[in-house]
C-alpha cells in the first residue's frame, strides 16, 4: 500500500517512539511515485536507512504548487 510521503513520513516518526521494535514499511517516495508532494522527497540513504531530517516539527512540508500542479478538481466551500 504506497503512500504518499506524507503519511510515510509520520509512520517514520512513530518508528522511533520508545516500545516500537520493528520497523516500519516506509520506502522512498521515488519507488512509487515521479513526483512525490512533500519536501524534501522521502530517500533511502546508501545505508538503507531513512533519515528524519532534524529541526522542529515533522521535518517535511507539503508543496502547495505541487497539489495544485496534480489535483483533478478544487472546490471552496463558504459560509
Amino acid at each position: 500500500m504506497p503512500e504518499l510521503g506524507i503519511a510515510s513520513a509520520q509512520g517514520l516518526h512513530l518508528g522511533t517512539l520508545p516500545n516500537f521494535t520493528l520497523p516500519t514499511d516506509v520506502e522512498a517516495s521515488a519507488r512509487w511515485y515521479v513526483d512525490d508532494i512533500i519536501a524534501p522527497p522521502l530517500e533511502v540513504a546508501h545505508d538503507g536507512f531513512v533519515y528524519l531530517p532534524d529541526g522542529p516539527g515533522m521535518g517535511y512540508r507539503v508543496d502547495p504548487e505541487k497539489v495544485a500542479r496534480y489535483r483533478i478538481r478544487k472546490e471552496e466551500f463558504r459560509p
